[in-house]
This record gives structure tokens, sequence and C-alpha cells, in this order.
């Protein structure tokens, strides 16, 4: 889902394919995102600053947003963290709770591996 709707946005704001390309894998750690990227043919220096930016990002308001969301469940915030702001969102969770922080590294590196895996059939479909 994070894959195609960082695509959709791009292509609703008209930016240029290699952006989008590049935009695809914001959601997994650097490493996965830019093995999935050369794949996909994204630009690796735009990759990393994408999944620097969405981690920071997702660390800073995830908080504020599972308060908002009555999301109470240790584990489901671990998930959340780790699926949408992998590295810097792990940390967070850790910062939480040892729980909070295994499922976490445990989702991120599910996200990861899955992506890389579909990262060719994903470029094909999408582009």
């Amino acid at each position: 889902m994070a894959v195609y709707s960082s695509v959709w946005l791009a292509r609703l704001l008209t930016l240029p394919e290699e952006v989008q390309r590049s935009l695809a894998v914001r959601s997994i750690t650097t490493p996965f995102a830019l093995e999935a990227a050369k794949q996909m043919g994204g630009q690796p220096d735009l990759v990393a600053l994408f999944v620097v930016i969405t981690g920071v990002f997702g660390m800073a308001v995830g908080d504020i947003l599972f308060l908002r969301l009555a999301v109470r469940s240790r584990l489901a915030k671990g998930a959340g963290f780790g699926a949408s702001s992998h590295g810097a969102g792990t940390a967070r969770a850790y910062e939480l709770g040892p729980q909070e922080g295994v499922v976490s590294s445990l989702v991120m590196m599910l996200a990861g591996i899955i992506t890389v895996v579909a990262a060719p059939l994903i470029g094909r479909l999408m582009w």
C-alpha cells in the first residue's frame, strides 16, 4: 500500500518518473530501499533522502497519531512504527518498551524483504 500511495501521490503532483521510482520504496529501511530502487530504476541519492525523511517524520508524529486514533495495543504500536518509519520508528518503539521494539524490528525486516522480492513485479506493474 505504501508503494502504491507514494507513486500515486507523485503522479498526482506530476513529479518526474525518476522521483516516482525513488519515492516508491521510501517506507522500508535504507539497505532494502536501495536494493529495491535499483531493481525499479530509482535514484539512490533520492531514495536515501526519502527514506530518512519518512523515518524521522514517522518517529516524530507516530505517538500523536496513535493517541488520536486511540491505539493502545503495544503490538499495534510496534507494527505501526516498523512498517511506516523503519529504523527511526523502531528506535522510538524500543523507547516505548521491549515488546513494541521487537515487533517493530520484525515488521521492518518483513516489509523490507517483501518489498525487495516484489520490486521487479511492482516495477513492471507501475511503469
